[in-house]
């Protein structure tokens, strides 16, 4: 892009710029406050190449220039044809992600196993419906519990070892027994599936599946 294509490019861009705000003010459309700030981020960047005499041009600082026109051009679209509030392709992201996450509370909570996540103290994180049938808590009390408190006194220790050497990424067995205390006292041998996660944190996602006999 030689200097002459550069400076075009500025007051194509600041044109832009100055209809899109006339634009949001007639319309009360504040959306429209990104793509001024990126009109003064690609004018800045313009000025700079030019008055560093084109030497310092990056082709990802290119490419970026390049995405952020191409984003501004089909708004300025929207804008003037009045058409859509919004750019379909958005939309079309946020339905796609709503209809995952009505597949992925369907499944989990319709599913023939317990399933939970533990904090990094081991407390619950989330729950689905067949733990609260397996434990005889609702959601909102085991929200409150760690998994320590449906083991037994005399496994709690070995729980409490097992849970702190996958939390610190120790290689442990995936799969084991264990005794389940539940809220009316009864006791459920149960198998115990869990792995080391990270959302965002250390934690503990795993499922319990009662054992007959």
């Amino acid at each position: 892009m030689d200097q002459i294509t550069q400076v075009a490019t500025a007051i194509v861009v600041f044109l832009l710029m100055i209809v899109l705000i006339f634009k949001g003010i007639q319309r009360k459309d504040f959306s429209v406050l990104g793509e001024v700030l990126a009109c003064f981020y690609m004018i800045g960047a313009v000025v700079i190449d030019l008055v560093s005499d084109f030497r310092t041009v990056s082709y990802i600082h290119m490419g970026i220039f390049i995405l952020l026109f191409s984003f501004l051009a089909t708004h300025l679209v929207y804008l003037l044809t009045g058409r859509f509030k919004q750019p379909v392709l958005p939309v079309a992201i946020l339905e796609a992600l709503n209809n995952l996450k009505i597949k992925y509370d369907f499944i989990v909570n319709h599913s023939v196993i317990g399933i939970y996540v533990l904090d990094r103290r081991g407390r619950f994180e989330f729950v689905n419906k067949r733990m609260e049938e397996i434990t005889g808590y609702t959601e909102q009390e085991l929200l409150k519990m760690s998994a320590f408190d449906l083991a037994l006194e005399t496994d709690r220790h070995d729980i409490e070892e097992k849970f702190l050497d996958r939390i610190s990424g120790v290689e442990e067995e995936d799969e084991y027994i264990a005794n389940l205390k539940t809220k009316s006292g009864e006791i459920k041998k149960v198998k115990v599936n869990a792995k080391r996660t990270v959302n965002g944190h250390p934690t503990i996602t795993g499922s319990i599946t009662p054992v007959e006999g």
